[in-house]
């Protein structure tokens, strides 16, 4: 069976930064620290997304748990 997943995403106003960790033992799987992109916060939550989920995703699971965050104001 997969392990249960969550999905961390803080965008900030220079970095955005992503944890994928495994649920019950909070093992980090992975992380990564990227460029907020402040015109549109959809790209840097995508490339994050697409840095912290490894390739054969199959294999483990699907996040059971995702949390954004920003200190960037949207208006």
């Amino acid at each position: 069976m997969a392990p249960d997943l969550v999905i961390g995403i803080d965008t900030g106003g220079t970095y955005t930064d992503g944890v994928l960790l495994e649920n019950e033992t909070r093992e980090v799987i992975s992380k990564v620290k990227t460029l907020t992109t402040r015109q549109d916060l959809s790209l840097c939550i995508l490339t994050a997304l697409d840095a912290l989920l490894p390739e054969d995703r199959k294999r483990m699971g699907k996040p059971e748990f995702v949390s954004p965050s920003s200190a960037k104001f949207l208006y």
